[in-house]
This record gives structure tokens, sequence and C-alpha cells, in this order.
């Protein structure tokens, strides 16, 4: 698990392109704060500059939703709550990957997301 994490902050895209995809299947052997600390790293990764990175956390960001309500429950998807990452943090992540200012290789995506959150939810 402190391999994602170095991963996920090395200079080289490609780094941080295996960060985007080991995330979401080492979510639920984490502990409830390595899990904050790795839903932030995800999030930086959303963001990030290179595009190819975005598009694969874009691909990424579907199956994380799922883990996320799998492993924290259903208190995962309420607003307002402490444990409310889905509502909070990974909708916003949605959001910003589909936007209009998106790359067309990161929008690509945005449809299987939005089942995996029709899914959660």
């Amino acid at each position: 698990v402190g391999m994602i994490g170095r991963l996920a902050t090395k200079e080289w895209f490609t780094a941080r392109i295996s960060a985007c995809g080991l995330i979401p299947v080492a979510f639920p052997k984490m502990t409830p704060e390595l899990r904050t600390k790795h839903l932030e790293y995800f999030a930086s990764l959303c963001r990030d500059d290179a595009p190819m990175v975005r598009r694969i956390a874009s691909r990424n960001l579907g199956p994380l939703v799922e883990t996320v309500v799998e492993t924290m429950g259903p208190a995962s998807l309420l607003a307002g709550e402490e444990g409310g990452v889905v509502s909070t943090t990974l909708l916003d992540l949605y959001e910003s990957l589909a936007g209009g200012d998106q790359p067309d290789s990161v929008r690509l995506h945005t449809t299987q997301n939005c089942v995996s959150f029709g899914k959660a939810m």
C-alpha cells in the first residue's frame, strides 16, 4: 500500500498511471487513515496536468466508487456525513472529468462512470 502513495507522487506520468489502477484494487485492504490519504491521491490524479493520467483516472473512477461503497457501506453515500466521500469527493471528481474542458479521451469514460454511480446509489 505504501508503494501506491509513492507511485501517485512520482514525476513520471507512467508511475501516476499505475497508481490510478492500483488504488481501487487496494482500497478494501487499507486502514481508514490510508483510505482517506489514497482518496486524496486519487483526487490529485484526476486533476493531473497530463491528460494521459486523467484518462486512466477517469477509467478507474467507476470501479473506485463501487469499491468505496462496498467497503465503507451506505454511509459513504450520504452528503454531510463524515464518511460521505462518494457524494462529496468522488461526485465532484466525476463532474470535473466530464466537463467540456476535458479532452475526449477523458470524457469517453463518463457514461460507464455514470452507471457505476447509479449502481452505488
